[in-house]
């Protein structure tokens, strides 16, 4: 991996010390925990939200009232990584990890981060292994309003159940779907006819499922691997008259 890789050290990485991804990179690369290609997605998805991650960030979650300190949800997360980024970075204080299946490159992962970040995360992480139906709803029971709901390469039903599940607490989220599905094949065949990215019109197509509230903006990640096929979907709001918001671009 070269040093313009999203998350590479001398790469696009937010104000955390350089060395926290340096110090990842390296101890990636010698234990093969996960995949290179899943550590740069991670990277780079992290690297895509980061502005509104702020809003997490101990001094504003304080201003939110309410008990605890703010929370990165990571939905279909598996080995965490994402989770790990949010805390390392500052942006939240604690997180949890939701996935069926717990991947032993969770373990390896949190062990390399004793070794390569231990000064940087320093938050509690839990891991929930019900289904997102489950899971979700219960942990948004919680301060919502101090959360983040983060999933990256969610699958479109997935991404849908998990946007839904955010709307009824008013949560914020970021999701980037994959694998778009149309079995009637209308909007497919509509995206070909106007030339227009068909995971892109998937993704509007959802927003406007949606009621399209004010706060959904999109973006995107187009160091994710397969660009420019990565669009994600924001619903960044914390509070629900906005006051808190920062401008997306």
């Amino acid at each position: 991996m070269d040093a313009t890789s999203p998350g590479a050290p001398g790469g696009d990485a937010d104000a955390a010390p350089e060395s926290l991804r340096s110090k990842l990179w390296a101890a990636v690369g010698q234990s093969k925990a996960i995949r290179t290609k899943e550590m740069q997605e991670s990277c780079a998805f992290y690297d895509c939200v980061r502005k509104d991650a702020r809003k997490l960030r101990p001094e504003v979650a304080a201003r939110l009232g309410g008990p605890g300190g703010s929370k990165v949800v990571d939905v279909c997360g598996g080995h965490g990584a994402l989770a790990l980024l949010f805390l390392a970075h500052g942006q939240a204080q604690q997180a949890t990890i939701i996935d069926p299946q717990r991947p032993a490159s969770h373990a390896t992962l949190r062990r390399l981060g004793g070794e390569a970040w231990s000064s940087f995360v320093t938050g509690p992480i839990s891991y929930d292994q019900r289904p997102l139906q489950q899971a979700l709803p219960e942990v948004l029971k919680g301060n919502s309003k101090r959360m983040l709901v983060v999933a990256c390469h969610a699958c479109q039903h997935l991404a849908r159940e998990i946007i839904d599940h955010c709307m009824a607490h008013n949560t914020a989220f970021a999701v980037c779907p994959c694998c778009p599905k149309d079995h009637q094949g209308h909007l497919q065949a509509a995206a070909k006819s106007l030339e227009v990215d068909f995971p892109a019109a998937m993704i509007l197509a959802v927003a406007w499922l949606m009621g399209w509230p004010g706060e959904v903006s999109f973006r995107r990640c187009p160091k994710m691997g397969v660009a420019p096929n990565h669009p994600t979907l924001d619903h960044c709001s914390i509070e629900s008259h906005g006051d808190l918001g920062i401008p997306l671009t």
